[in-house]
């Protein structure tokens, strides 16, 4: 797993995601999936969703930039939206 940090865009209200690459192995990366976990249902964690539109991290700018933005409309858009004002658990790996 690469370590995320994750802060609000002050201009865009996006979710920004910034991630540093893990260690390579000697084995060239080829992409990242980066995953944002909904808000789940009761006690049952959320499950683990991707953003291929706006954060797809075999895009090679994303992948060389290692940080994309997510929209709060596409967070809205989860299956068990995060309750407001709610951490927003997120995770990428290559």
């Amino acid at each position: 797993m690469a370590t995320v940090t994750t802060s609000i865009d002050a201009a865009t209200g996006d979710l920004k995601i910034v991630w540093v690459a893990p260690a390579d192995g000697s084995d060239a990366i080829t992409g990242y999936l980066i995953e944002i976990q909904d808000g789940g249902s009761g006690v049952v964690a959320g499950a683990w969703n991707t953003d291929t539109v706006t954060c797809d991290g075999s895009s090679s700018v994303i992948k060389a930039a290692k940080t994309c933005q997510v929209t709060m409309a596409a967070l809205a858009a989860l299956t068990n939206p995060l309750a407001f004002d709610a951490l927003i658990p997120v995770r990428a790996r290559a």
